[in-house]
């Protein structure tokens, strides 16, 4: 960072600065008449740099004092999310490796995973290679805030990590100025956590789809017969007639439907298998649950004690 000051332009360029009062203007002031973004300052001043504690930081910091931006306790949140602007557009400038991670991004790469992996792995686990690769970092986040207590970035990420995954709390960027490091690790910590959540939700959507699965042919029909429709459609045409109709319905071989039924009784209570036809039902009865449709429940649930009580 080079100082383009000279001692003549200094009186007139402080003056200029101490009169600007709203913050978006002393950080475009920066920008435009010292010719540095503020994040700039704030890099080479960190107690993380390099020279951190040296006579060369100290005379950095003397060089523009009269520059420093100093928010009121009301603007603390403005000046925040100023810095964080100025960090997203110039950490690689800095030849920063820790990128402030959004939100959004992570989901895609999630979601573009599932398609590209789609052949070789299923949807758990690749939700799982995910927690663990969230659960390693986390961990070296927590080894690194004891080995090292002189490191406040470990510690604001597992602070931020926490506070979201236990107790659902967003960092507050209104209650203080951070120094620019530990808030992007502080930030990151609470997105790692909402991905966290987000894959946990994933998982149980898994187990609950992998708990609902499709319908044989033989339960389609019975759940056709609990709405009325099977009953209708026996009434009317031939055997072969309706179960070409089945067939359009339900898109399964219309033969294996001729075989499947010839009565209803005989598909709710068949003279033999007595267990599976108790299944079938129950497959019927967690479709129907979806749709909280009680009045079917209700036939299904008589069926069942039926069944239950060999009493067809």
């Amino acid at each position: 960072m080079q100082n383009n000051l000279t001692e003549a332009q200094r009186p007139a360029l402080a003056k200029a600065f101490k009169s600007l009062k709203a913050l978006d203007e002393q950080f475009d002031f920066w920008d435009k008449k010292l010719g540095h973004p503020y994040i700039l300052f704030l890099f080479f001043n960190s107690p993380y740099h390099d020279l951190a504690g040296t006579p060369i930081q100290d005379e950095r910091i003397l060089q523009f004092k009269e520059f420093i931006i100093n928010p009121l306790p009301s603007q603390y949140l403005e000046y925040n999310l100023k810095v964080i602007e100025q960090y997203q557009q110039h950490y690689k400038r800095m030849n920063l490796k820790t990128e402030l991670l959004e939100i959004t991004t992570l989901k895609n790469e999630y979601y573009e995973s599932l398609e590209t992996e789609e052949s070789s792995k299923n949807k758990a686990s690749i939700i799982q290679d995910y927690l663990r690769v969230i659960d390693d970092q986390v961990t070296k986040q927590e080894r690194l805030g004891r080995s090292n207590s002189e490191d406040a970035r470990p510690l604001h990420f597992v602070s931020g990590y926490r506070d979201k995954l236990f107790f659902e709390k967003q960092p507050d960027l209104s209650e203080k100025i951070y120094e620019f490091h530990d808030m992007i690790s502080l930030l990151n910590g609470n997105t790692i956590a909402t991905i966290r959540i987000f894959l946990n939700e994933e998982s149980k959507s898994k187990s609950r789809s992998t708990n609902h699965k499709e319908l044989t042919l033989k339960q389609r029909l019975i759940a056709l017969h609990y709405i009325g429709a099977l009953d209708t459609i026996m009434k009317v045409g031939t055997a072969t007639a309706q179960a070409d109709f089945l067939h359009l319905i339900i898109c399964k071989s219309s033969d294996n439907i001729r075989i499947q039924f010839s009565t209803i009784h005989d598909l709710l209570y068949p003279a033999e298998e007595t267990k599976l036809a108790i299944k079938n039902l129950q497959a019927v009865r967690r479709a129907f649950e979806n749709l909280e449709y009680s009045s079917v429940l209700t036939r299904i649930d008589a069926d069942l004690q039926k069944l239950t009580e060999n009493s067809f």
